[in-house]
C-alpha cells in the first residue's frame, strides 16, 4: 500500500489557522411552503434513530420500533432487563437485519431481527465496557463488521456477523492506545478507518487506513493531521463520511467557557488520494453548533445533520458536501426545538429529538 505522506500541523487554538482554504456556504432558498412536522411520540434523550434502506429504527414505549416507510410500524419484542442507550442496524439480506445496541451499563449486544420485528437469533453478548461510539459496517451479502473502543484498555476491537447473525470476534485488538475511532464503508466494501491518538498532553494525531471490510487491517496507517488543543478544549467525537469521490473526516471539540456548544472541523481528501487533504472549521452564519451526525454509507452528496442555535433555541440543520467542497446548508427554524439529541437524515426526511415539557419526542419533516 502506498503511503500518503500527508502531515499538516495546526493549532486549533488559533483564531485564524494558517494554510486553511475558506469555503463559503450558501443557504438554500426558503421553500414557498413548510411541510408539516410529524410528532412520532415519546422516546429517550440522545436516542438518535438508526436508518435502514427502507425503514427507521427508533425507541418508543420501552422498546425499539421497526418503522418501514411503506407499511405500519412493528415493535421489536422487548428483552428482559435490556435498556438501550444507542443502536445501529444494517441489512442481513432481503428479510432481516442485524441490530447492534449498547446498553446503559455499556454492554454491547446484537440480534438478528426479521422484517416483522421477531428475533431470529439473539440477543448475543459481544463485549462489556464499550465506549458509546461503536460502528457497524455492511459487507458481502448480509454480513456486517463491528468496531468498538474498549474503555479500560483504549483498544479497538472488532467482530463480524454472518448473514444468519452468528458473531465471530477477533482475539487480538485491531489498534491500541486509541482515543477515538470511526469508519465508513464505500460501495466497493472498502472500510475507510480513521482514529485519533494522543502522543502527549493536548497533542493529537489523526490516522487513516482503507482496508477490505471483510479482512480489516490497520497495520500501515497514514498520518493525515497533527494538531494541538487549547488546554481548555476537549475532543468530543470523531466521524467519517463518504461521497462518490471524497472522504470527509469530522472531529468536534468543546471549550470550558461554552460547554453547551461544539466547534467542528472537516478534513477532506479524494478517495484516490491524488491530492493532499485540506481542512477547515465548519463556519456557518449561525455560530453556536452541536451534535453533528454524519450519514453512514456512500452518497452522491453527503449530508451532515446537526443542531444550531438561533434566538436562544436549538434547531435541526443540514450541511451538504460534494466533490470535496461544502455546498450549502439548511436550517429548519420553524421546527420544534432540537434540544434532546443529535438529528439524522433518513430517506429525505429529517428526524430530530426535542423536548415536549420534560419528555423527549421524535419529530420529522422534509428538510
Amino acid at each position: 500500500m502506498n503511503k500518503l505522506g500527508w502531515i499538516i500541523v495546526i493549532s486549533l487554538g488559533l483564531l485564524i489557522p494558517l494554510g486553511v482554504t475558506i469555503v463559503w456556504l450558501r443557504q438554500d432558498d426558503p421553500a414557498p411552503t413548510i411541510d408539516p412536522v410529524q410528532d412520532h411520540g415519546a422516546t429517550i434523550v440522545y436516542g438518535t434513530p438508526a436508518c435502514l434502506e427502507d425503514a427507521l429504527l427508533w425507541y418508543s414505549s420501552g422498546t425499539l420500533v421497526y418503522a418501514p416507510f411503506n407499511r405500519p410500524s412493528t415493535p421489536i419484542v422487548a428483552y428482559p432487563d435490556v435498556h438501550p442507550r444507542a443502536w445501529q442496524a444494517v441489512s442481513a439480506g432481503t428479510s432481516a437485519f442485524h441490530l447492534v445496541w449498547l446498553e446503559e451499563n455499556n454492554q454491547l449486544r446484537t440480534a438478528l431481527i426479521s422484517e416483522n420485528g421477531t428475533t431470529q437469533r439473539g440477543p448475543i453478548d459481544l463485549a462489556n465496557g464499550v465506549q458509546p461510539a461503536f460502528t457497524v459496517l455492511p459487507f458481502a451479502q448480509g454480513s456486517a463488521r463491528l468496531l468498538w473502543l474498549d474503555a479500560s484498555s483504549a483498544s479497538v476491537l472488532t467482530a463480524t456477523l454472518d448473514p444468519s447473525g452468528f458473531p465471530r470476534s477477533s482475539s487480538d485488538p485491531l489498534l491500541t492506545q486509541v482515543a477515538f475511532v470511526a469508519a465508513a464503508a464505500d460501495a466497493s466494501q472498502i472500510a475507510h478507518l480513521v482514529w485519533l491518538v494522543s502522543p502527549a498532553t493536548n497533542q493529537w494525531s489523526l490516522l487513516y487506513q482503507p482496508s477490505n471490510a471483510a479482512d480489516l487491517v490497520a497495520d500501515s496507517p497514514d498520518t493525515l493531521l497533527s494538531f494541538t488543543l487549547d488546554a481548555k478544549e476537549t475532543l468530543t467525537g470523531l466521524q467519517i463520511g463518504l461521497d462518490s469521490t471524497h472522504a470527509y473526516v469530522l472531529w468536534s471539540t468543546v471549550h470550558t467557557d461554552q460547554p453547551d456548544a461544539e466547534r467542528m472541523f472537516i478534513l477532506t481528501f479524494p478517495l484516490d488520494r491524488s491530492v493532499s487533504p485540506t481542512w477547515s472549521e465548519l463556519n456557518l452564519p449561525v455560530k453556536l453548533l452541536r451534535w453533528p451526525h454524519v450519514a453512514s454509507g456512500q452518497h452522491d452528496t453527503l449530508p451532515l445533520a446537526l443542531t444550531v442555535q438561533t434566538d436562544n433555541t436549538w434547531h435541526p440543520a443540514l450541511v451538504y458536501f460534494q466533490n470535496g467542497a461544502l455546498l450549502r446548508y439548511k436550517i429548519r427554524n420553524s421546527a420544534p426545538p432540537a434540544d434532546a439529541g443529535a438529528p439524522t437524515l433518513c430517506h429525505d426526511q429529517l428526524f430530530w429529538l426535542g423536548l415536549r415539557g420534560a419528555v423527549p419526542h421524535l419529530f420529522s419533516a422534509t428538510p
